[in-house]
């Protein structure tokens, strides 16, 4: 699926310049990526040389276009050179502790085996990081595609928070303040009266008097 591009669920997308400079970067990986299996074929170690040959076509065939490129097949290329950092970092073990069979039948071969292993192992670290940066911008514009506002409304969503946070401590710092004031009516224990233009009564003087 990886190297097949006609289905109509691997669209293909227009890059942005922001994606076709880190594509730029991914294809001088790939001349390495190439290299890296030439000299997995030249110390004897077959099949090794067989899947980078693979990833290397894979990760070609998403950028091939530079009009045009294939979000799946970057996103495969970057599943591909993460799984061969993690392997890489096993046989590195495995040749530290002697515990795995060097392919090859001479010396030179034994030491461009070894070179291959480490180098590779820091390739593929290498690869997978660029080739996740093409995908993640190949992803949002995917989305601006499927949603062309989900960018603000990403942000919205992430402030929402914040901005309720306010209001509801306002609501109830307020009805805070009408329970209060309710309350000290309740206990209020003097006499009301009613506010006009009349004479205040004896009972208003004497109350008066005695504050």
């Amino acid at each position: 699926m990886c190297l097949v591009s006609g289905f109509s669920d691997m669209p293909t997308l227009i890059p942005t310049p922001k994606a076709k400079k880190i594509a730029n970067v991914l294809m001088v990986a790939l001349v390495f990526h190439v290299v890296l299996a030439i000299m997995e074929f030249s110390c004897l170690s077959v099949i090794d040389g067989m899947f980078d040959m693979i990833g290397a076509v894979i990760g070609y065939c998403a950028i091939r276009d530079p009009n045009r490129f294939n979000v799946y097949q970057v996103l495969c290329y970057c599943i591909y050179t993460g799984m061969d950092f993690f392997w890489s970092t096993v046989r590195i073990v495995l040749l530290a502790t002697k515990a795995t069979k060097i392919p090859g039948t001479t010396k030179w071969q034994y030491h461009l085996y070894v070179a291959t292993v480490i180098s590779g192992t820091v390739f593929y670290l290498v690869a997978s990081v660029i080739s996740n940066l093409l995908y993640r911008e190949l992803r949002d514009i995917l989305h601006d595609i499927a949603d062309p506002n989900w960018r603000s409304e990403a942000g919205q969503q992430s402030g929402y928070g914040a901005s309720d946070q306010g209001p509801s401590n306002g609501q109830g710092s307020g009805y805070q303040q009408v329970s209060q004031s309710s309350q000290q009516d309740s206990n209020f224990q003097g006499t009301a009266f009613k506010l006009g233009n009349d004479a205040p009564s004896d009972v208003e003087e004497e109350i008066r008097g005695t504050a």
